[in-house]
């Protein structure tokens, strides 16, 4: 089964895609040899990171221009077993769709464009129930957005796909009741080596589309002023004719 973005996540993800700001990359000491990433998610509000080790990266190779990127600090036996409820585990999955390679002089790329679309699944572990050691569900909060993505060298197609991500803003499209947005809107950004491996790609998509399907969508709080001028505006009185 090939896992597909929900329609929210993409809905999401194409809002916030004009709001990326992209700067030339810079090499952050990614090589194409070997497989490693890092990715820092900083909350907008209050500067906040969540910067998880992520022990797994990997990719799919879709054409010469595009790929689909995972990036996790879970065990991959874990997510690609789908009867598995995670209930032990705390831990982020990242997906960069990546959907563009510039072309020098051939692309036009200015200040708000973006190459991927990225999504950060944040799973937060259950706890026993009272008078059992069973635990219940693990909470799960989806954030997504847009980046700038910049691959090295001739781009997917190759056993390493080695790249900066830069200019990414992400925020909660989906959450859980009981999940805990402790970020808001983020900036999201780092560098990633990721190896070709098609098959635990596949699993990693098939877990995230399980996951997209049974997380509610999330409605962000309203702003205050807003509210209170809707609030004044249910309470006013027509004036009365002379």
């Amino acid at each position: 089964m090939i896992a597909r973005l929900t329609l929210g996540a993409l809905v999401a993800s194409a809002a916030l895609i004009a709001g990326c700001q992209s700067t030339p990359a810079q090499f952050f000491g990614f090589t194409s040899g070997s497989s490693g990433s890092q990715m820092t998610t900083t909350s907008s509000a209050s500067g906040s990171t969540l910067e998880p080790r992520l022990g797994t990266s990997i990719y799919r190779y879709l054409d010469t221009s595009s790929a689909d990127i995972y990036l996790t600090d879970l065990p991959v036996s874990r997510l690609a077993d789908l009867g598995d409820p995670l209930s032990d585990l705390n831990g982020s999955v990242i997906h960069i769709h990546l959907f563009l390679i510039p072309a020098a002089g051939s692309t036009p790329i200015d200040s708000t464009a973006c190459s991927a679309a990225v999504r950060q699944f944040v799973i937060t572990g259950g706890v026993p129930e009272a008078g059992g050691d069973d635990r219940i569900p693990a909470s799960v909060g989806i954030y997504a957005g847009g980046a700038f993505v910049t691959p090295f060298g001739s781009g997917p197609g190759k056993q390493f796909l080695a790249g900066t991500v830069e200019g990414g803003t992400i925020r909660l499209i989906q959450a859980d009741a009981g999940f805990a947005d402790r970020l808001g809107p983020s900036d999201i950004e780092g560098g990633f080596t990721a190896k070709l491996d098609d098959p635990a790609a596949r699993a990693i998509a098939d877990r995230l589309a399980q996951l997209a399907a049974k997380t509610p969508m999330h409605a962000p709080p309203p702003d205050p002023a807003m509210a209170a001028a809707v609030e004044q505006t249910r309470t006013m009185r027509p004036a009365k004719a002379e």
